[in-house]
């Protein structure tokens, strides 16, 4: 008798799929009221299926949620998220931590660093709303002057890192005047460390709603091995973690 209840209560796996897809879509519908909002279950390997119907669709944002940060998930990288973050050739916003009112101000960290890869952080945090007395700060990590063995490598390896922190401090510059610009609360932080793990440490400290960072260009051992620093961060955050991939990416 129990046997038969437990089954006549239980879905079917697709049908609970299909059942909580079309939850989300309702939720996403009553939110947005003037997106296509479309639902579909698909039976496969999750990540897999998602990969696959990225490249089919094209979109400029894949929303996954994130189970858990064990210390086997930081060793390896192996959870659904993470092989979706380093397959998938659109941005990718892995969700965590907790639930916000729609209308509260949220705090957003950006990893600024003078690459492409962070202009197109910077650009798509500036394109969405916010509500109002949202925050950015834009968090870069500095250079160590290394300890130099020959006097004649002093020089050029000074004006190069001198160079390089001018590069750097006018993309600080034009991140603080698109953020401004788009309505956002903007300030700036610079600091020697390493940026994976500056970016999480600072993000905790300063209890940021969400990281964006830019996406390098991966080669296939890359991806195998998640060394990015966008994947580490997106490991290790206890905060939502956006990687942004540009147009240029998803068109190549």
């Amino acid at each position: 008798m129990v046997e038969t209840r437990f089954k006549e209560e239980s879905p079917d796996p697709f049908e609970k799929a299909d059942m909580l897809a079309r939850q989300a879509g309702d939720r996403l519908q009553s939110s947005f009221r003037y997106w296509d909002v479309k639902t579909e279950a698909i039976a496969g390997s999750p990540a897999r299926v998602l990969i696959e119907k990225a490249d089919e669709w094209k979109p400029d944002l894949l929303v996954i949620g994130s189970h858990g940060r064990s210390g086997l998930e930081r060793l390896i990288l192996g959870s659904v998220s993470q092989k979706v973050l380093s397959e998938a050739d659109c941005s990718v916003r892995i969700a965590r931590g907790r639930k916000v009112e729609s209308q509260k101000p949220v705090r957003i960290v950006i990893g600024v660093d003078g690459s492409p890869g962070s202009d197109s952080a910077v650009e798509a945090v500036a394109r969405r709303w916010w509500p109002p007395g949202s925050e950015a700060l834009s968090i870069t990590t500095d250079f160590v002057t290394p300890v130099a063995t020959s006097a004649r490598m002093v020089v050029p390896l000074i004006q190069w890192i001198e160079e390089e922190r001018e590069r750097i401090h006018q993309a600080i510059a034009r991140a603080k005047e698109r953020l401004v610009h788009a309505g956002l609360s903007f300030s700036s932080l610079v600091k020697e460390g390493e940026p994976k793990e500056m970016l999480c440490t600072e993000a905790e400290y300063w209890k940021a709603d969400c990281i964006f960072v830019g996406a390098k260009r991966q080669s296939s051992i890359d991806r195998f091995l998640l060394g990015s620093v966008s994947a580490a961060v997106a490991a290790r955050a206890h905060c939502s973690v956006e990687v942004v991939r540009s147009n240029q990416r998803r068109k190549s």
